[in-house]
């Protein structure tokens, strides 16, 4: 009898793996990428994205970016193929303005996490969505927020004096538990009314804890082969693997509370907020949207508009615990106002808080790339050439439809810029935040998250310790 009719299961494996190897040899000595530059290394099986995961977010394509030039290619992992790298300027231009779209992985994740919504949509479906949306986000929409962000960051930062004064004055908090409290407080008022009781409502706890859980997973590398795999095979998508479910425990939790505002009606609301404004308008025939449609945009507004501002806040404070003395500049910064910061002196008239953002913003982005697949043959041509390892020079790149192109963040990203600074400034009249000296890297789970050199498996932790500001009570 054969080996093949013995060992099925193993028969089947090796071909499998046979198949994907042969594709990877003659994608890697025949494909539009094999003049490019790239780094050396690499594991055999899982590329060079495994190195990327590993190193703090965004690291590894930076420093490839110094060995390399400004555009190269990488060894995808699970004989994925060859992906291409680029922060060059004529490139970017052409690959964001040409045809191209989201990878399926990536808007089959993105489904999962917040839904159907902009992040996911493309075309015109995304002009659509667009449009349904931007009125809510205009300068004068946002300045009709500023009381109630204000009025949740001071709830939360009262919560926390309290805690503090009950510590002897100073106390260590896992800080992006406590920035989270606030902007997720901010998000449930603004999108649909809701109040998450400054973190303690049982809501707030179960996303909080579906996120955390999201993030441990999404940390370690049993998180990183899951996703690999799901790559590979999307159909396992609906198999119980942990790694793959929990991405969706968010986006149930939200539209739980979100589908009870909408089966209440517009006429029930207390306050006018997102969601509301949508159901009116579709019920007026203003709007074409299906419910599902506005439980979308509502998952993802909690995401980004909660974690990602939550993230750059997180951050900002870190940097300032280590740096006290731009702490302390940017306290009296505040104090000159002599009242507390109106939206003028926020949006306009305190340029070291300016400075602060944007710096937090460039230099610890809520992602380290995005991605594009290429709908159709193109060629790409480059601003700045590069150099393979021959030195042959390569001033223009031929793609082919379904190729991956990765796209480096170095630049600024949109934020809930009010959000941010009515937070930093309110906490900083409070509080002073100093550096524990734990050891703290970040690694991208969904977004950049912090934690501690030796706990990963605890998930997103920055430890800060916290005291009153001149002995305040």
């Amino acid at each position: 009898m054969s080996f093949i009719a013995e060992h099925p299961l193993a028969s089947l494996s090796s071909a499998v793996v046979l198949f994907f190897a042969i594709r990877k040899l003659s994608q890697s000595f025949a494909g539009p990428l094999r003049r490019l530059p790239g780094p050396s290394g690499g594991h055999w099986f899982w590329g060079h994205e495994l190195i990327a995961f590993e190193r703090p977010s965004g690291d590894a394509y930076t420093e490839w970016i110094d060995t390399c030039g400004q555009t190269y290619k990488i060894k995808g992992a699970m004989f994925h193929p060859d992906i291409l790298v680029t922060v060059d300027p004529g490139a970017l231009n052409h690959m964001l303005s040409k045809e191209a779209k989201k990878s399926d992985f990536i808007r089959t994740m993105t489904d999962r996490l917040v839904g159907k919504s902009l992040p996911y949509v493309s075309g015109d479906a995304h002009k659509r969505q667009r449009y349904q949306l931007s009125p809510f986000f205009t300068t004068q929409a946002t300045r009709e927020t500023f009381d109630m962000i204000k009025s949740c960051a001071q709830t939360v930062a009262d919560r926390l004096r309290s805690e503090v004064t009950k510590s002897s004055d100073s106390m260590t908090i896992n800080l992006p538990d406590w920035i989270g409290r606030a902007t997720l407080d901010i998000i449930g008022r603004f999108a649909f009314d809701f109040d998450f009781k400054c973190g303690e409502s049982n809501t707030a706890k179960t996303i909080q804890q579906a996120w955390n859980e999201q993030v441990k997973l999404a940390m370690q590398r049993a998180g990183f082969i899951g996703l690999v795999v799901l790559r590979a095979f999307p159909w396992i998508v609906d198999l119980p693997i942990p790694a793959i479910q929990q991405e969706g425990a968010v986006k149930r939790a939200v539209r739980d509370v979100a589908r009870k505002v909408i089966e209440r009606g517009p006429s029930e609301t207390k306050r006018k907020n997102l969601l509301s404004t949508l159901v009116t308008l579709v019920s007026q025939g203003e709007l074409d949207a299906s419910s599902d449609e506005l439980l979308d945009h509502i998952s993802t507004l909690v995401l980004v508009g909660h974690e990602t501002t939550a993230g750059s806040l997180t951050w900002a404070l870190y940097e300032l615990a280590k740096k006290p003395e731009y702490q302390t500049r940017l306290r009296e910064e505040i104090k000159q106002l002599g009242r507390e910061p109106t939206y003028e002196d926020l949006m306009g008239g305190m340029p070291f808080l300016d400075a602060v953002m944007k710096e937090i913003f460039r230099h610890r982005p809520g992602s380290s790339h995005t991605e594009r697949v290429a709908l159709k043959d193109d060629v790409i041509r480059l601003k700045n050439p590069v150099y393979n390892d021959r030195g042959h020079k390569i001033t223009e790149i031929p793609i082919k439809a379904g190729q991956v192109r990765l796209i480096t963040i170095h630049m600024l990203i949109w934020l809930a810029i009010l959000e941010f600074k009515v937070i930093l400034s309110t906490y900083l009249r409070y509080f002073e935040f100093h550096d524990t000296g734990a050891t703290i890297s970040h690694r991208f789970a969904n977004t950049l998250q912090p934690y501690v050199v030796g706990e990963e498996a605890k998930g997103n932790q920055l430890p800060l310790r916290v005291s009153l500001v001149g002995g305040q009570k």
